[in-house]
């Protein structure tokens, strides 16, 4: 939308004074305002997109430190049935001199006590791997080329 105008001096005759002025009105405005809306909805799209990630990310982290408890419970559940099972040998020993058991039972305990010690390493094997991935998730590990050969 344009206007303009002439000014006449106080005598009424013309004066070398003239306004033209331009509105844009809500055609101009309109599209500013449009643009500034859709850069804000970029802004609040983003800022959502952030704290879901951020609660993703807190949600793995809890996941892994109760998994983590999880496995050190179970190691030390591990490490007491190896030594029952190693008091077990102890007490074999015993025993077979005395003629009240035979080698099959000293197989089965040693099965049992090799068992659990491969299961005490997979446990740690797990809770070393809960522990890489909680730092990689918090960004403390760099990138790293490992050359197998």
């Amino acid at each position: 939308m344009a206007a303009a105008d002439l000014t006449t001096g106080t005598d009424g005759s013309p004066e070398d004074n003239a306004r033209i002025a331009f509105e844009g009105g809500s055609i101009a405005g309109g599209g500013a305002r449009l643009r500034i809306e859709a850069e804000r909805q970029k802004t609040l799209a983003a800022e959502r997109g952030f704290t879901t990630a951020r609660h993703d990310l807190a949600r793995e982290l809890e996941r892994l430190e109760i998994d983590t408890h999880a496995l050190r419970n179970t190691l030390r559940e591990y490490g007491e049935l190896v030594q029952t099972t190693e008091r077990s040998l102890a007490l074999f020993k015993d025993r077979f001199l005395a003629g009240a058991a035979s080698v099959s039972e000293a197989v089965r305990l040693e099965v049992e006590r090799n068992a659990n010690l491969v299961a005490i390493a997979e446990t740690r094997g797990a809770i070393e791997r809960n522990c890489v991935e909680a730092a990689r998730l918090y960004g403390a590990l760099s990138a790293a080329d490992i050359d197998l050969e």
